[in-house]
Protein backbone atom coordinates (compact mmCIF):
# COMPACT_ATOMS: atom_id res chain seq x y z
CA UNK A 1 0.00 0.00 0.00
CA UNK A 2 1.40 3.85 -0.56
CA UNK A 3 0.53 5.84 1.54
CA UNK A 4 -0.46 9.84 0.18
CA UNK A 5 1.96 12.35 0.29
CA UNK A 6 1.49 15.09 3.12
CA UNK A 7 0.77 17.91 0.50
CA UNK A 8 -1.99 15.87 -0.90
CA UNK A 9 -3.71 14.47 2.66
CA UNK A 10 -4.24 15.10 6.00
CA UNK A 11 -1.14 13.61 8.08
CA UNK A 12 -2.11 11.27 10.49
CA UNK A 13 0.14 9.50 12.63
CA UNK A 14 -0.22 6.85 15.06
CA UNK A 15 1.63 7.03 18.54
CA UNK A 16 1.66 4.24 20.58
CA UNK A 17 4.11 0.68 20.69
CA UNK A 18 6.89 3.15 22.70
CA UNK A 19 9.31 0.55 24.47
CA UNK A 20 7.80 0.46 28.08
CA UNK A 21 10.29 -0.86 30.41
CA UNK A 22 9.80 -3.65 32.40
CA UNK A 23 9.39 -4.58 36.05
CA UNK A 24 12.50 -5.86 38.13
CA UNK A 25 12.76 -9.91 37.71
CA UNK A 26 13.69 -12.28 40.54
CA UNK A 27 17.38 -11.95 39.04
CA UNK A 28 18.12 -9.10 37.29
CA UNK A 29 17.28 -5.49 37.02
CA UNK A 30 15.68 -3.78 34.00
CA UNK A 31 18.86 -2.22 32.41
CA UNK A 32 16.99 -0.65 29.32
CA UNK A 33 16.46 2.70 31.18
CA UNK A 34 19.12 4.78 29.84
CA UNK A 35 18.46 7.08 27.52
CA UNK A 36 18.21 5.84 23.50
CA UNK A 37 17.33 7.15 20.54
CA UNK A 38 13.86 7.58 18.87
CA UNK A 39 12.09 4.60 17.47
CA UNK A 40 8.67 6.47 17.18
CA UNK A 41 7.17 5.98 13.48
CA UNK A 42 4.77 7.77 11.66
CA UNK A 43 2.99 7.92 8.53
CA UNK A 44 2.35 9.67 5.86
CA UNK A 45 4.86 11.37 4.98
CA UNK A 46 7.79 13.50 7.33
CA UNK A 47 4.71 14.57 9.27
CA UNK A 48 6.58 13.87 13.22
CA UNK A 49 10.16 14.37 13.76
CA UNK A 50 11.51 12.73 17.27
CA UNK A 51 13.21 15.25 19.46
CA UNK A 52 16.68 13.19 19.66
CA UNK A 53 17.01 11.41 22.85
CA UNK A 54 14.45 9.72 25.05
CA UNK A 55 15.44 10.95 28.66
CA UNK A 56 14.45 8.38 31.70
CA UNK A 57 12.28 9.55 34.42
CA UNK A 58 14.40 8.93 37.30
CA UNK A 59 12.47 7.38 40.26
CA UNK A 60 9.62 6.26 37.89
CA UNK A 61 10.85 2.56 37.90
CA UNK A 62 9.15 0.98 41.13
CA UNK A 63 11.86 0.12 44.14
CA UNK A 64 13.05 -3.35 44.72
CA UNK A 65 16.16 -5.36 45.51
CA UNK A 66 15.69 -5.03 41.23
CA UNK A 67 14.75 -2.37 40.42
CA UNK A 68 11.68 -1.36 38.08
CA UNK A 69 13.12 0.62 34.54
CA UNK A 70 11.87 4.48 34.52
CA UNK A 71 9.74 5.50 32.21
CA UNK A 72 11.37 7.80 29.47
CA UNK A 73 10.01 11.16 27.86
CA UNK A 74 9.72 10.92 24.42
CA UNK A 75 8.97 14.13 22.52
CA UNK A 76 7.33 14.69 19.21
CA UNK A 77 8.17 17.73 17.11
CA UNK A 78 5.04 18.21 14.37
CA UNK A 79 6.24 19.44 10.96
CA UNK A 80 2.44 19.45 9.93
CA UNK A 81 -0.81 20.16 10.66
CA UNK A 82 -2.76 17.02 11.05
CA UNK A 83 -4.43 14.49 13.80
CA UNK A 84 -3.15 11.95 16.13
CA UNK A 85 -4.41 8.89 18.25
CA UNK A 86 -2.64 7.48 20.81
CA UNK A 87 -3.04 3.27 22.23
CA UNK A 88 -0.95 3.11 25.48
CA UNK A 89 -2.25 2.58 29.17
CA UNK A 90 -1.55 2.99 32.76
CA UNK A 91 -2.54 6.66 33.21
CA UNK A 92 -4.99 5.80 36.25
CA UNK A 93 -3.94 2.44 37.89
CA UNK A 94 -0.07 2.02 38.71
CA UNK A 95 2.44 -0.65 37.56
CA UNK A 96 2.19 -3.07 40.65
CA UNK A 97 5.15 -4.52 42.41
CA UNK A 98 5.64 -8.24 42.84
CA UNK A 99 7.27 -9.84 46.12
CA UNK A 100 7.81 -6.01 48.42
CA UNK A 101 8.86 -4.16 45.33
CA UNK A 102 6.89 -0.80 45.06
CA UNK A 103 4.65 0.15 42.17
CA UNK A 104 5.90 2.09 39.25
CA UNK A 105 4.82 5.14 38.58
CA UNK A 106 1.73 6.17 35.85
CA UNK A 107 2.69 7.47 32.19
CA UNK A 108 1.36 10.69 31.16
CA UNK A 109 1.19 12.33 27.51
CA UNK A 110 0.73 16.53 27.12
CA UNK A 111 0.72 18.85 24.42
CA UNK A 112 2.76 21.55 24.17
CA UNK A 113 0.79 23.82 21.42
CA UNK A 114 2.18 25.98 19.48
CA UNK A 115 0.19 28.91 20.92
CA UNK A 116 1.91 28.56 24.53
CA UNK A 117 -1.50 26.40 25.90
CA UNK A 118 -1.32 22.86 27.29
CA UNK A 119 -3.54 20.27 26.94
CA UNK A 120 -3.59 16.84 28.86
CA UNK A 121 -4.01 13.99 26.50
CA UNK A 122 -6.23 10.94 27.87
CA UNK A 123 -3.37 6.98 27.55
CA UNK A 124 -6.42 6.54 24.64
CA UNK A 125 -7.73 9.02 21.92
CA UNK A 126 -7.84 9.58 18.02
CA UNK A 127 -8.54 12.14 15.62
CA UNK A 128 -7.19 14.88 18.17
CA UNK A 129 -5.93 17.78 16.20
CA UNK A 130 -2.16 19.10 15.76
CA UNK A 131 -0.80 22.23 14.23
CA UNK A 132 2.70 22.66 12.72
CA UNK A 133 5.15 23.32 15.55
CA UNK A 134 3.42 21.58 18.40
CA UNK A 135 5.32 19.51 20.96
CA UNK A 136 3.79 16.08 22.44
CA UNK A 137 5.51 14.37 25.79
CA UNK A 138 4.71 10.80 25.74
CA UNK A 139 6.05 9.96 28.99
CA UNK A 140 6.12 6.20 29.54
CA UNK A 141 5.12 4.44 32.91
CA UNK A 142 7.63 2.61 34.94
CA UNK A 143 7.81 -0.91 36.14
CA UNK A 144 7.60 -2.61 39.17
CA UNK A 145 9.73 -3.13 41.42
CA UNK A 146 10.60 -6.67 42.57
CA UNK A 147 11.60 -7.97 46.01
CA UNK A 148 12.50 -5.86 49.40
CA UNK A 149 13.56 -2.69 48.81
CA UNK A 150 15.75 -2.64 51.74
CA UNK A 151 18.06 -5.89 50.29
CA UNK A 152 19.01 -3.68 47.39
CA UNK A 153 22.89 -2.92 47.22
CA UNK A 154 23.37 0.33 48.38
CA UNK A 155 26.18 1.07 46.25
CA UNK A 156 24.43 0.24 43.25
CA UNK A 157 21.48 2.26 44.54
CA UNK A 158 24.28 5.16 44.44
CA UNK A 159 25.81 4.64 41.40
CA UNK A 160 22.27 5.10 39.69
CA UNK A 161 22.04 8.49 41.91
CA UNK A 162 25.05 9.43 40.02
CA UNK A 163 23.60 8.43 36.77
CA UNK A 164 20.48 10.08 37.09
CA UNK A 165 18.24 7.05 37.66
CA UNK A 166 17.63 7.70 40.98
CA UNK A 167 17.49 10.88 43.35
CA UNK A 168 18.81 11.48 46.71
CA UNK A 169 15.22 11.91 48.24
CA UNK A 170 14.63 8.06 45.95
CA UNK A 171 17.46 6.54 47.17
CA UNK A 172 15.22 6.65 50.68
CA UNK A 173 12.81 4.36 49.16
CA UNK A 174 15.97 1.71 49.78
CA UNK A 175 16.77 2.83 52.91
CA UNK A 176 20.06 4.41 50.92
CA UNK A 177 21.62 7.90 52.48
CA UNK A 178 23.58 8.96 49.47
CA UNK A 179 24.89 12.52 48.33
CA UNK A 180 24.35 13.91 45.15
CA UNK A 181 27.53 12.25 44.16
CA UNK A 182 26.17 9.02 44.94
CA UNK A 183 28.74 8.82 47.48
CA UNK A 184 26.58 6.44 50.18
CA UNK A 185 26.84 6.77 54.01
CA UNK A 186 26.99 3.49 55.20
CA UNK A 187 26.32 4.41 59.16
CA UNK A 188 23.44 6.13 58.29
CA UNK A 189 22.25 3.47 55.66
CA UNK A 190 22.26 0.29 58.26
CA UNK A 191 20.57 3.19 60.59
CA UNK A 192 18.04 3.67 58.51
CA UNK A 193 16.92 0.22 57.06
CA UNK A 194 16.79 -0.89 60.69
CA UNK A 195 14.77 1.86 61.31
CA UNK A 196 12.30 1.29 58.48
CA UNK A 197 12.34 -2.06 59.16
CA UNK A 198 11.10 -1.88 62.72
CA UNK A 199 8.06 0.21 61.21
CA UNK A 200 7.02 -2.18 58.61
CA UNK A 201 4.52 -5.10 58.88
CA UNK A 202 6.89 -8.48 59.05
CA UNK A 203 5.22 -10.20 55.78
CA UNK A 204 5.74 -8.22 53.11
CA UNK A 205 2.98 -8.24 50.27
CA UNK A 206 2.98 -10.15 47.39
CA UNK A 207 1.40 -7.73 45.36
CA UNK A 208 1.25 -3.89 45.56
CA UNK A 209 -0.77 -2.17 43.24
CA UNK A 210 -0.96 1.08 45.12
CA UNK A 211 -3.35 3.15 46.95
CA UNK A 212 -7.16 1.88 47.12
CA UNK A 213 -9.07 2.11 43.74
CA UNK A 214 -11.73 4.55 45.94
CA UNK A 215 -8.14 7.04 46.43
CA UNK A 216 -7.25 7.19 42.83
CA UNK A 217 -10.37 7.78 41.45
CA UNK A 218 -10.95 10.15 43.92
CA UNK A 219 -7.36 12.30 43.26
CA UNK A 220 -7.63 11.43 39.31
CA UNK A 221 -8.16 15.09 38.22
CA UNK A 222 -5.49 16.29 40.89
CA UNK A 223 -3.12 13.95 40.21
CA UNK A 224 -3.78 13.48 36.36
CA UNK A 225 -5.74 16.32 35.22
CA UNK A 226 -8.05 13.87 33.37
CA UNK A 227 -11.06 13.29 34.96
CA UNK A 228 -11.54 9.53 36.64
CA UNK A 229 -13.58 6.91 35.01
CA UNK A 230 -17.14 6.56 35.09
CA UNK A 231 -17.87 2.44 35.40
CA UNK A 232 -20.29 1.24 32.55
CA UNK A 233 -23.60 1.08 33.18
CA UNK A 234 -25.92 -1.09 31.05
CA UNK A 235 -27.94 -0.29 27.86
CA UNK A 236 -31.35 0.61 28.32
Amino acid sequence: MRWPSAATAVNRALLGGEVVLGCGMPDADVTGDRPQAYLGRTRPGDGVHGCGQQPTVADTGGAGKHRGGNGVDVAYRFLNDGEIAIHDDRWLTYPWGVLGGEPGARGSKWLERADGTREVLPSKCHDVPVKKGDLLHFVTWGGGGWGDPLERDPDLVGLEVLQGLVTVDGARRYGVVSDEEGSVDADATATMRDDLRADRDDELPVFDMGPPMEEILANAMEETGLPAPKPPVPAP
